[in-house]
């Protein structure tokens, strides 16, 4: 289905895609049209946020967006996708692989953070889940430790570590930031400390 702008004068006037139904916005996703698909990837994200349980019958649509060859219509298809785990575990678990290859984008750092909010999403459901998504995600922060998006990293590992994890990813994790607790500075330093406090608290 092709939503198409309207052209005054030489104005292209933008689309409500807040009006448009959530079967045309998953049909949306499949368009031949770049923009069409980052917009409606863009609006699923907007509807997951109000109401999460009406997108569930759409969660097929939003994996097969992850083949996009454009990075905007992938990371707000794993964005809508992580605030999905939760109501639909299970289908969930078909979007791990392309979410561990999003996990190690070369070219967008926005794909890679999108991909790890995932994946704690998907691992803290369960202390099955948490172990598959702890084996990919600690190879990531042993790749992207200190870089720009680290900051936004450790905070999704402080959200992961809040999770329904099991023992063994619990002392895998308190093992992984034990030497940044003690020997790092600054934010990288101030989360790895906060993330040891809540798995030992939680434990």
């Amino acid at each position: 289905m092709a939503f198409q702008n309207v052209k005054r004068g030489f104005v292209m006037e933008e689309i409500d895609y807040s009006n448009i139904p959530l079967e045309n916005l998953a049909q949306g996703l499949q368009s031949t049209r770049r923009r069409e698909r980052q917009d409606c990837a863009h609006e699923l994200v907007v509807r997951c946020s109000q109401n999460p349980e009406a997108v569930v019958p759409y969660i097929r649509p939003l994996q097969k967006s992850l083949g996009c060859s454009e990075a905007q219509t992938r990371w707000e298809a794993l964005n809508a996708l992580a605030l999905l785990a939760p109501y639909d575990v299970k289908s969930m678990s078909k979007t791990f692989r392309d979410a561990e290859t999003c996990l190690f984008d070369d070219e967008s750092a926005a794909v890679r953070l999108a991909a790890c909010r995932f994946l704690v999403a998907y691992g803290s459901q369960s202390e099955k889940n948490s172990d598959k998504s702890w084996g990919v995600l600690d190879e990531f922060i042993q790749c992207y430790h200190g870089d720009p998006e680290y900051r936004d990293i450790l905070k999704m590992m402080l959200t992961f570590a809040q999770g329904h994890i099991s023992r063994k990813t619990r002392a895998a994790m308190e093992k992984r930031f034990e030497f940044d607790a003690h020997n790092s500075n600054g934010y990288i330093n101030k989360f790895s400390v906060e993330i040891i406090q809540t798995l030992k608290q939680d434990a």
